[in-house]
């Protein structure tokens, strides 16, 4: 399957962020190349880049207060 390549405002508009935001997200590690001073991000490498993030992010965050854990949570 061939990948989109998309530039910074591009794939700022496919995600519905700010540029800052993918250049923020960029310097976190987000999967790009640069090819003869324009940057290029693909956007199903992106794709799955996000959604590893988000899930360790889950995985990180605490139990919320205030509910009892669960049998099913643990």
């Amino acid at each position: 399957m061939m990948s989109t390549w998309l530039k910074d405002k591009e794939i700022a508009t496919h995600f519905r962020v700010s540029v800052k935001t993918i250049t923020r997200w960029a310097k976190r590690g987000m999967p790009r190349i640069r090819e003869g001073g324009v940057v290029l991000y693909a956007a199903e490498d992106c794709e799955a880049w996000l959604r590893s993030r988000m899930q360790a992010m889950r995985e990180a965050r605490p139990p919320r207060a205030g509910r009892p854990r669960r049998q099913a949570d643990l």
